[in-house]
């Protein structure tokens, strides 16, 4: 197998890969400002309203969407109405007609649960309609199977909060959180990089199921979050954590077998509540929990790296051989600048460590 060493610098490459490319990050803050311009334009002016993102581009775990482009994204905006005294079903069709009769937007959107979904190329944006009360609570829309629309409590913001406490041991900028209408992340956590392989795994391996059969990324995000032991690296975080899911949902299940898991902020709120309803959904996240950590992480490890290799480029495709490049690149780097060192019980290393005999620098004349 792989020395621990690459592994690390392998689950590193491999995460920065799979993330939003700079200019989707661009392109996504455009769109948002785009959608609450006009908004803001249209909604009337007896209305006041807040919009910010929420899911992954505020958690700061989107990742690159399986088709279409580097420039591809799929994102949740919260178009919020302040203290208006209006019913569920008048404000989904109030924000859904501004986008509806807009030029731009015209022939790319349809209704979904809790959404406006705005579609063109290979990207998505889901606007949820929300009213945030006088005492700063906020309630979405979400339309009933007999076609009734009703209010859901939610708190975006707060899980937004609690995941980058996870993050970051406590320790955040909330300001920011508060004041920044987009997060655009220019770096990642260990947490936030877990949550993203681990969501890309989900997309390859249940690329076949329907939307509402295939795992849910907020249910995901936040068993990753509780399991996650502040390990400094991706490799060992993954490890663990994709280990303990299985166990993880075990302990969540009540007297009668159902699985139990809230919202961590937001007890009104239960993520897997419609799974009595549709035992298909939790069939599928069972079976992909099942398989994580095998795919992830046991069934590459007994192999050499030839094996390692062949095992996840069926899930991560060229971004395996992308990663062992970078590595390449980075060893050669180090090659350059002497940084090379050599212990009996290590091996060869790379990097700063001098903890055994050093390599001069190679050149052609022997210098």
């Amino acid at each position: 197998m792989p020395e621990k060493t690459e592994l690390m610098n392998f689950y590193q490459n491999l995460s920065r890969k799979i993330q939003l490319s700079k200019t989707a990050r661009e392109t996504v803050k455009q769109t948002f400002d785009a959608i609450k311009s006009l908004i803001e334009n249209n909604i009337g002016e007896n209305s006041t309203i807040i919009t910010f993102p929420q899911g992954s581009c505020s958690l700061g775990t989107t990742i690159k969407p399986l088709k279409g482009s580097d420039e591809d994204f799929d994102v949740d905006l919260i178009v919020a109405v302040k203290n208006e005294d209006i019913e569920a079903n008048t404000l989904k069709q109030k924000i859904g007609d501004i986008l509806l009769n807009s030029s731009r937007y015209k022939g790319k959107v349809e209704e979904k649960g809790r959404a406006w979904c705005i579609t063109y190329c290979q990207s998505h944006i889901d606007v949820v309609p929300a009213l945030i009360k006088s005492d700063e609570s906020m309630f979405i829309t979400d339309k009933q199977d007999n076609g009734s629309y009703i209010y859901m409590h939610s708190n975006p913001q707060g899980l937004t909060r609690w995941f980058l406490s996870q993050c970051n041991k406590g320790k955040y900028d909330d300001a920011k959180i508060k004041t920044k209408p987009i997060h655009p992340y220019a770096s990642y956590t260990v947490l936030q990089k877990v949550v993203q392989i681990l969501k890309y795994h989900r997309n390859i391996v249940c690329q076949n199921l329907t939307e509402k059969e295939k795992p849910i990324s907020m249910l995901i995000t936040v068993i990753a979050a509780e399991l996650y032991e502040n390990e400094t690296n991706v490799f060992e975080a993954l490890s663990q954590i994709s280990l303990k899911i299985p166990g993880y949902l075990e302990e969540h299940k009540d007297e009668f077998g159902n699985y139990i898991i809230n919202n961590p902020v937001n007890g009104d709120e239960m993520f897997t509540d419609k799974w009595s309803e549709h035992p298909e959904r939790e069939k599928e996240f069972l079976n992909w929990a099942n398989r994580v950590y095998d795919d992830l992480i046991s069934g590459v490890l007994s192999s050499n790296r030839l094996e390692f290799v062949s095992k996840l480029q069926p899930i991560f495709g060229d971004f395996v051989t992308r990663s062992y490049e970078d590595i390449g690149k980075c060893d050669q780097a180090n090659q350059r600048t002497g940084k090379m060192s050599y212990t009996r019980d290590s091996g060869l290393k790379f990097g700063d460590s001098q903890d055994g005999r050093t390599f001069k620098r190679n050149t052609f004349w022997g210098n």
